[in-house]
């Protein structure tokens, strides 16, 4: 007895840890945040997760400066606090964005969109190389 074709594919293998993590990320760290921070002189960008979702953000500092041991990058995680956890939905909204003042803006994009897409592209991909596979066989052995 043969596994399937599919199984057999190294771009299947190869695709799973990046699927299990990202399930990971989204079924079992919903109460976390983690962020990478640039701080520079007027302006703060962001990078994090947090309440099942992805976000962007970007915050100036009008009229402040920060002093030069503030600046770098950081790294920050740990558990949000009660208040923050109240809405914390297992399907948030898939895409959205705030601006604030001061040139403001902030972008969310939830968990389970992205472990969507990437499920999509993994098995397109992989469906389409088991494909191409056999149709190259395919004219290799008639010839």
């Amino acid at each position: 007895m043969n596994p399937p074709q599919l199984l057999r594919s190294r771009l299947f293998w190869l695709g799973l840890p990046g699927f299990a993590f990202l399930l990971w990320v989204w079924l079992l760290l919903p109460n976390t945040f983690q962020c990478l921070s640039l701080e520079m002189a007027e302006t703060q960008l962001i990078a994090g997760m947090t309440n099942r979702q992805i976000s962007l953000h970007k915050r100036s500092f009008r009229g402040h400066v920060l002093a030069p041991q503030m600046r770098g990058l950081k790294i920050r995680n740990g558990l949000l606090s009660s208040w923050s956890r109240k809405e914390n939905p297992f399907f948030p909204k898939a895409c959205s964005w705030k601006r604030g003042e001061h040139g403001d803006f902030r972008f969310f994009l939830a968990s389970w969109l992205i472990v969507s897409i990437y499920l999509i592209l993994w098995v397109a991909l992989s469906g389409c190389w088991q494909l191409r596979k056999s149709r190259l066989l395919k004219r290799h052995t008639y010839l």
